[in-house]
Parts: C-alpha cells; sequence; structure tokens
C-alpha cells in the first residue's frame, strides 16, 4: 500500500468545522436540540438540588433528629432523581434520534456526491476505502455535534449548579479546589497535542485494512489458485497489527484525562476532610455544610471530567468532519440534466477530429480520431491492448470529455447534450459484466426501469438467456450474488446483454460483450445482435474475428490515432499491423 498523507485539522478549522456542521446539519433540528437542552438543563438543576439537600439531610435528620424532616428531606431527593431520570432519558433518546438522522443524511449526501463525480475522480481510490471513510466521516460528524451539546450544556451547566452550592458552602475551598484548574488545563492541553498527531492517521488506517480484507474476499478464486492465503494473511495482519498498535497508542494518550482528575480529586478531598476536621471540632462547624460541599464536589467529578476531556474527542472526530466536507464541497460534478436534449432518430455517430489525454501533462491517449458510423450500421474497432479503443467507448458514453474536437450523434455536439439524454440514447455492454445485488428480475430492469413482466421475459429470450433463467431455482426472482457470484460467466453476460435489449437505445456499445459466450449461444447471441442493431448505430470493440466478419467496416486504431478503416477482407490485404494482430493472436 502506498502511504497516503494525513489529514490534519487547525484549531481555527475545528472551529469553522464545528460552526458549519451546526449551521448546515443541526439547526434543521432546532425543536428537538431545544426539548433536549431543556431536558439537560432540568438534570443539572436537579444535581445541585440533590447536593443542597445533604446539608439539611444531614443537621436536620442526623444531628437535630428532626422526624418530619425525614419525609420531607427524603421526598423532594427522591423527585430531584426522579426528575433527573425522566429528564437524562429523553435528553437521550432526542438527542440519539437527532444523530441517527444526521448519520443517515450525511451518509446519503456523500454518495449522492460520489456517485455523480467523473470516472476519473475515482480511478485512483479503491471503493473499499472510500465506503469506509464515508460511513466514519458522518459517524465523526454525529459525534461531534452530540458531544459538544451534550457536554457543553448539560454537563457545564451540571458543574455550574453544583460549584454554586460548594461557594454558598464554604468559600475558601472552593477557591482551594479551583486552584486545580490550571493544572488540569495544562494536562489537558498536552493529551489533546498528543492526540491529534495519533488519530490523524487512523482513518486512512482503517481505510486501508478495509481495502486489503474486500481485495482478498473479491480476488477470492485468484488468493486460491495461486496458494496466497498466507500471503493474505501476512498483508492483512500486518495490517490489523499497526491499526491495533494506534488504537492502543491512542487509547493510552486520551485516557490520561481520568487519572489526572482522580489523583487531584483524591488531593482535594483528602485535604477537605482535614479542613472540615479542623472547621468542625474547633470552630463550630456545622457537619451538614461540609456534607453538602463534598457532594456537590463528588457530583461535580464526573461531569467537569467529561468536560476536560471535550476537546481531545472533538479532535478525533474533526478529523473525519474535515474528510466530510472534502467529498461535499468537490466542486466538479456530473450535472445530468444540464445543457439540450439529446434528440435522437437515426443514430448517425460521428468522431471529428477528437483528442484526448487523462491528464493534462500526460501523453495523449486518442489524437485526432475522426470516423464516421451511419445509422444501422454495424462498426468493429481493433487494435493493440491499450491503442484507445475502450477510451472511445468512455467517451460516446460522457465517462470522459474530449480534450479536442467533437463528437456527434445525429448531427448534435454531445458536449453541449445533457448526460441524461445522451446515456438514455445509448445501451452498454462490457467485457467485465457487473450484476448488482439483488434478483435476475431487478437487474434485468436496470434497462428500464418500469419495464412489464412480458418485457422483461422478451429482453431475456432475445438475449438467449430465458432457457438458464426458467432452471434457477426461483427463475426471475434468484438472487444472483454479489457481482453476479451464484451465476456463470456465461450467465452474467447474457443477462447483462437482456438489459442492453431492454434498454432498446438507438446507439448500441459492445465492449467485448461476446467473449465470455460459448460457441453456439454467441451464434444466436450474433442473430439477436443483429435484429437489434436493426436502424441503430452498433459500435463493438472486438477481439475475435467471427464479431469483425460481422461487422460493415472495421476501424484500426493504433497508439490512439487511426491507421485504416475498411473491411475485414480490405485490411487483410492492405494492412500489415492488421495481419500482426492475427499472428500474435491479439485477434483470435
Amino acid at each position: 500500500m502506498t502511504k497516503k498523507s494525513q489529514v490534519k485539522v487547525s484549531r481555527s478549522e475545528t472551529i469553522a468545522l464545528g460552526k458549519r456542521l451546526i449551521m448546515d446539519f443541526g439547526l434543521e433540528h432546532k425543536a428537538k436540540f431545544l426539548i433536549a437542552i431543556v431536558c439537560m438543563l432540568m438534570v443539572g438543576v436537579a444535581t445541585g438540588t440533590v447536593a443542597w439537600l445533604s446539608k439539611s439531610m444531614v443537621n436536620k435528620i442526623f444531628v437535630n433528629n428532626d422526624r418530619v424532616a425525614v419525609w420531607m428531606i427524603g421526598s423532594a431527593i427522591m423527585l430531584a432523581f426522579l426528575t433527573k431520570g425522566l429528564a437524562g432519558y429523553f435528553q437521550t433518546v432526542l438527542m440519539g434520534s437527532i444523530g441517527s438522522s444526521i448519520t443517515a443524511k450525511l451518509q446519503r449526501l456523500q454518495f449522492e456526491k460520489l456517485i455523480r463525480m467523473g470516472v476519473l475522480d475515482h480511478s485512483s481510490r479503491h471503493p473499499g476505502g472510500v465506503v469506509s471513510k464515508v460511513i466514519q466521516s458522518a459517524r465523526a460528524a454525529k459525534n461531534a455535534i452530540i458531544t459538544v451539546t451534550t457536554n457543553l450544556v448539560r454537563d457545564l451547566f451540571t458543574v455550574i449548579s453544583l460549584v454554586v452550592v460548594m461557594v454558598l458552602q464554604d468559600p475558601f475551598m472552593s477557591v482551594f479546589a479551583l486552584l486545580a484548574a490550571p493544572l488540569i488545563i495544562w494536562g489537558v492541553y498536552v493529551v489533546i497535542k498528543e492526540t491529534k498527531r495519533l488519530s490523524q492517521s487512523e482513518a486512512d488506517m482503517m481505510a486501508g485494512l478495509n481495502v486489503l480484507g474486500v481485495e482478498a474476499l473479491q480476488g477470492l478464486r485468484v488468493v486460491k489458485s495461486f496458494n496466497l492465503q498466507r500471503v493474505m494473511d501476512k498483508r492483512i495482519g500486518s495490517s490489523v497489527d499497526k491499526m491495533e498498535n494506534r488504537q492502543n497508542r491512542l487509547l493510552k494518550v486520551s485516557s490520561l484525562t481520568g487519572p489526572m482528575f482522580d489523583i487531584l480529586a483524591g488531593l482535594i478531598v483528602g485535604s477537605f476532610i482535614f479542613y472540615a476536621g479542623w472547621q468542625t471540632l474547633d470552630n463550630g462547624k456545622t457537619p451538614g455544610e461540609f456534607m453538602a460541599f463534598i457532594t456537590a464536589f463528588l457530583l461535580a467529578y464526573d461531569p467537569a471530567k467529561r468536560l476536560a476531556n471535550l476537546n481531545v474527542q472533538l479532535q478525533r472526530e474533526m478529523v473525519g468532519v474535515k474528510r466530510l466536507f472534502e467529498v461535499l464541497d468537490h466542486g466538479e460534478v456530473e450535472q445530468d440534466e444540464t445543457g439540450t436534449h439529446l434528440a435522437v432518430d437515426g443514430g448517425r455517430l460521428q468522431f471529428a477530429s477528437v483528442g484526448f489525454s487523462y491528464k493534462k501533462a500526460s501523453a495523449p491517449t486518442l489524437i485526432d480520431v475522426t470516423f464516421d458510423v451511419l445509422p444501422g450500421e454495424h462498426v468493429a474497432i481493433v487494435g493493440r491492448s491499450g491503442a484507445g479503443k475502450s477510451t472511445i467507448i468512455n467517451l460516446i458514453m460522457g465517462m470522459y470529455r474530449p480534450s479536442s474536437g467533437m463528437i456527434l450523434i445525429d448531427d448534435q455536439d454531445i458536449s453541449g447534450s445533457s448526460l441524461r439524454s445522451l446515456r438514455n440514447a445509448v445501451a452498454y455492454v462490457a467485457q467485465d459484466t457487473f450484476l448488482f445485488s439483488g434478483s435476475v428480475r431487478e437487474n434485468v430492469a436496470f434497462g428500464k426501469l418500469d419495464a412489464t413482466e412480458d418485457e422483461i421475459v422478451a429482453a431475456l429470450s432475445a438475449a438467449q438467456a430465458l432457457e438458464f433463467v426458467s432452471e434457477l431455482p426461483r427463475q426471475l426472482d434468484t438472487d444472483v450474488g454479489n457481482n453476479g457470484g451464484n451465476l456463470s460467466g456465461g450467465q452474467r453476460q447474457r443477462i447483462a446483454i437482456a438489459r442492453a435489449f431492454l434498454k432498446n437505445a438507438p446507439v448500441l456499445l459492445l465492449d467485448e460483450a461476446t467473449s465470455a459466450l460459448d460457441g453456439e449461444t454467441e451464434k444466436n447471441i450474433k442473430k439477436a445482435l443483429e435484429r437489434l442493431s436493426r436502424g441503430k448505430t452498433t459500435l463493438t470493440v472486438a477481439h475475435r474475428l467471427s464479431t469483425i466478419l460481422d461487422a460493415d467496416k472495421v476501424i484500426l486504431i493504433d497508439k490512439g490515432q487511426i491507421v485504416a478503416v475498411g473491411t475485414h477482407e480490405w485490411l487483410e490485404t492492405e494492412s500489415e499491423l492488421y495481419r500482426k494482430l492475427f499472428a500474435t493472436h491479439e485477434i483470435a
């Protein structure tokens, strides 16, 4: 695996990201937020009330033996805890609902953005890593909003109410307890700095592990056929070990705030006991005052610790939040509806001096490509591997934009046409057949979403797929498995061809579409393709002589340039390169 750059988040970025997160995604839940905040305030008030009542409990019940006070104070404490419990429950449910809604929306928005990015944007990204980061970043955003809201409102208000109780009981000891704050702030700062450093690459490491796992499972046949199980064990094991070490290190560092609080709290409580004993024995202070103080201090311990750890948690989550906005802010996305409607009648296809480069600084993939395919004409494209054949297919589908020249369908420049209307005019069958998880019916129906049962059956029949589909356990409703894993290669290919039949587009693009079929089935498919191509433009990337012989003409491409156009017989006589393709078995 190549080493990836780490995402760093500065303090100013943390503030800006947090503000944007709340403004863009938090405020739409403001009604729930307000109710949750009221519940949090009730938790704080109830907690402070319990501490305050402990003074009366000790002085009136245990010192003065006041029987009436037993019932009154006991009932008041029960009411305070009931209020705290109910308010805490509703606050948790409301914030959880907000968090789930935010997570779902952010995952949906990211996937919508990713699907609308250009093909080239995804060329250097592994799908497993991308999906892993989408899930992680949405959860990080949810955690950031929930953590900030809960800690800053509930915990802060609880601490304030308890500090008020402490100050009212003994101002001197309250000041003494607060003197520990600078030590805590310094310790937390050190922890935050180290947590930032460690957490910046955590998401990358997790995504990398996901990539390795997905690759090993997707390539399971290759792994087994080459006896690569131990190699995969080593690769994945090494990644797991690195992830474990990083998480352990991060856990050790981020957990330091707890022990710091425990030590300081112990020193403060011990000192207070010495002080309280002296004041009670020598200066006539009531034990109830010190009971209220110590109760308030101990009740403030956990929320104060969470507040001290807030920035540590926030820094970990902001790495994911930054990645989230990098996806959402990606400027170059496909606009399906932008442009004029491409009205296709005959389907004439023209390339006029088309050039293309994958990167601005790289060598051109296509150079001055010009050809004309008439409606109803079947044209085969042949050439060495990497000559630019598949690039031509991708340009026609609008996956890439030409660097120069024009591509026209029925005399309309497709660069000014909407992608939706362009792709509605084109049916595509690839060599590497892709099927979605789901049934045979669903996969065929992707060619026409409102297709009837009869239309789906007719498409399967035309693609010579109906016979084997009828023998499947649940026929049309049979689950094809992950990427069609429950079907053979030829069966997957025929399902994909049926999808193209159902679409019935005026332009048909076949990228070695019959390479996975046996001889008898290929003959039947060719007959069906002849019926389908009547009145339509058919462009086939061909590696087989049988496919070439069916074409009206053949385009020979080499190193991104068209070197010859003609029939098979003419090219065989006139082109040395064409003859070499057969001699080297690049055309079988």
